[in-house]
């Protein structure tokens, strides 16, 4: 068995992983948390995500390639920009 994080494996970056705690609105703290609670949530782990994604798959954004990469570049957009006010110098 490897000894790299899953992290590591993925090839994550910091910006990838930034990202990603803004999509999700996840803390720093929420991360740490879930680590502390895997042992007991691991039993039902095939569960919860198979309910996620029957969730997920819902929505237009998730399904469709083309409105998931407009998600992602808006969210990237919305990350790197000044807020609206100070981009009309209001």
């Amino acid at each position: 068995m490897t000894s790299l994080t899953l992290v590591q494996r993925l090839g994550i970056t910091p910006e990838d992983r930034k990202l990603r705690f803004d999509w999700t609105t996840l803390t720093e703290r929420d991360s740490q948390l879930i680590r502390d609670a895997a042992r007991y949530v691991a039993p039902a782990a095939d569960d919860i995500v198979r309910k996620f994604y029957d969730h997920s798959m819902k929505f237009e954004g998730f399904t469709s390639p083309e409105a998931l990469r407009a998600s992602i570049d808006r969210a990237i957009s919305a990350s790197t920009s000044p807020p609206p006010a100070a981009r009309s110098g209001t």
